[in-house]
Parts: structure tokens; sequence; C-alpha cells
């Protein structure tokens, strides 16, 4: 069985940018975030996505509603505009959405979407895909239809299943996959007790995988080792048997 690490930290916060194109009307800014690639179930976290020139485009639309959503527990809303740097508009909220009108007229320049929330609880734990939760979706709708959806990830985990992790990748990286049935099997088990959410026993079979992997890594050295020492005793029994025998030779001619 081949088990396939899921990216950290390289992945470690997942941006998806989904562009939904309304007819005649084209997606009119570009949208930047600050957010943690990961977070601990029951901390904090706050994400800011930032709405650069929100009505550059002359032929998009000069009015519309910015709507934020998130998966967060606990969550509370910032959504500000500014004209050219200063502040110009602010709108506060608390749940699980916020929306707020925005208008070229206003000036505006900048529309800052901040929120701050509570990462949920894992309902499930799987090592090949680990768990995330959406922190942020930020949307611009016009008359009711969305023209542009921008949404960011957060990975979550505990303090269990991370060390966990980390146990099962330090295995797969020593070659527990390939090296014997035993770390094989050891794997295996670490795995399906991290899906069960079992961190501990995943742990404690992950740590035997590895040392198993390594022991079956390091054999076919040791025998290497081992048969050259024979080698050279070999060796040297003979230097001296030709040695001996000579003097012997020697002995007798005299």
């Amino acid at each position: 069985m081949s088990w396939i690490r899921s990216s950290e930290g390289a992945i470690l916060g997942v941006l998806l940018v989904i562009s939904l194109a309304a007819v005649g009307t084209a997606a009119a800014y570009e949208i930047s975030a600050t957010y943690p690639e990961e977070a601990e179930v029951g901390s904090t976290v706050t994400l800011n996505a930032t709405i650069e020139s929100p009505f550059a485009d002359d032929d998009g639309p000069q009015e519309w509603t910015v709507v934020g959503e998130t998966d967060l527990e606990d969550a509370n809303w910032q959504v500000r505009t500014e004209n050219v740097g200063a502040e110009n508009g602010l709108k506060v909220n608390a749940g699980n959405s916020v929306s707020k009108t925005v208008r070229a007229a206003n000036g505006t320049t900048t529309v800052v979407v901040e929120v701050s929330g509570t990462v949920p609880a894992v309902s499930s734990f799987n090592y090949a895909s680990q768990a995330n939760v959406t922190a942020l979706t930020v949307q611009q709708e016009v008359d009711g239809s969305i023209q542009q959806s921008d949404s960011w990830s957060v990975l979550q985990f505990t303090d269990g299943s991370k060390s966990a992790r980390q146990a099962i990748d330090a295995a797969i990286d020593a070659g527990a996959e390939d090296a014997s049935d035993e770390s094989q099997t050891a794997l295996d088990n670490a795995i399906e007790f991290y899906n069960g959410g079992n961190f501990e026993k995943a742990t404690e079979n992950a740590e035997e995988a590895q040392t198993l992997a390594e022991q079956s890594s390091g054999g076919p050295s040791m025998l290497l080792i081992g048969g050259a020492v024979v080698l050279l005793l070999i060796v040297i029994g003979a230097v001296v048997y030709v040695y001996r025998s000579n003097q012997d030779s020697g002995h007798k001619l005299q």
C-alpha cells in the first residue's frame, strides 16, 4: 500500500481563486490576503483581504456589494473602504457573513475585509488529506449575481494530530513503505490510528515503522562490513601462513 504525504506548509494555506463571469460584466479588481497557513483547533485567527483599485475598470460596475463569508466560529468582521489611505467608511459585524455596498462615486480606492474567529473542531481526520476550514470568502455581487469569488482556507490541527502526522512523515521519509513487511504494517497501522483520531497510538506505530525501516536499510551495509572483516582476516591468516612456511623452509636449509 502506498501513502502520499499531503504537502505542509506548501500548503500549507490553500488559495482558491474562482472567477465567475456574468453576462456583460467583467471582474473589476485584484485581491490579496494575509492569513495563517495552519492553525490549532480552538485558537483564534485573523484574516485580511485587500481589494486594490476596485473601480479601475471603467467598463466594470461602478457600484457593487462586497460579501464576506466564513466557517470560523464566533466570527467578527470589519469591512472598510479607503480613499488614498484615508478611511472612507467602516462596517462592523458579527456572524458568519457580512456585506457592504461600495461605490466609485465615493472615491473608493481600496476595500479591506477583515475577519477574526475561532478554528472549529475537526469532524474527521484523514492523513492523505489534512483537514482545513474555509476561513474567508470574499465575493463581488452586482444585482445579486456573483462576479468574482476568492477563498482562503487554513489547515487545522490539534497538538496530538500534528505530532502524529510528523511521526508518520518521518517514517515515510525513512522508507517504511518499502523497507520490510513489518515496517509497512506498522506504517499502515499508524495511518489507521491517525484517521481514527487515536494520535498516541498513531505516533507509537509511526516511530516503530521508522525504527524498522532504518534497521532494514542498515542491514545490507552491516553485512558488507562483516564480509569485509572476514575477508581481511582470511588475507591476514594467509600472509601469516606463508610467512611461517618460509621461515620453516629457511630453517631446514640451514
